[in-house]
């Protein structure tokens, strides 16, 4: 079962809390405080939803990665489908075999 929104718990909250209090206060303090409950439960709700979705956009943006400039060097055992080429371990770049240094970056490849 899906669990409530914050917005609904303030919703309900603050209108509890005002027809408490302007109903007939005395009477009503008790409700009048679980409706504050209410509220503060939503604050707090939405507080965490807006915190955890701002965090995980944190942990997917390009800033945590590597920059753009810089590769991740590839594992150099890792072969192409072809037996002709091979990845460059400077660059990652696919090169062909009989090629010395690699026309991307001039790593030596031999």
């Amino acid at each position: 079962m899906k669990s409530l929104s914050g917005w609904i718990y303030i919703i309900i909250g603050a209108t509890v809390s005002i027809v408490s209090w302007y109903t007939n206060y005395k009477k009503l303090i008790f409700f009048f405080f679980v409706g504050l409950l209410f509220f503060m439960i939503g604050i707090i709700k939405e507080l965490f939803l807006f915190l955890r979705k701002n965090l995980d956009k944190g942990k997917r943006s390009k800033h945590h990665s590597h920059p753009p400039h810089i590769k991740e060097k590839p594992n150099p055992r890792t072969q192409p489908q072809e037996l002709n080429y091979m990845l460059c371990p400077g660059c990652g770049t696919k090169v062909h075999k009989s090629f010395k240094f690699c026309p991307n970056c001039g790593y030596k490849l031999y």
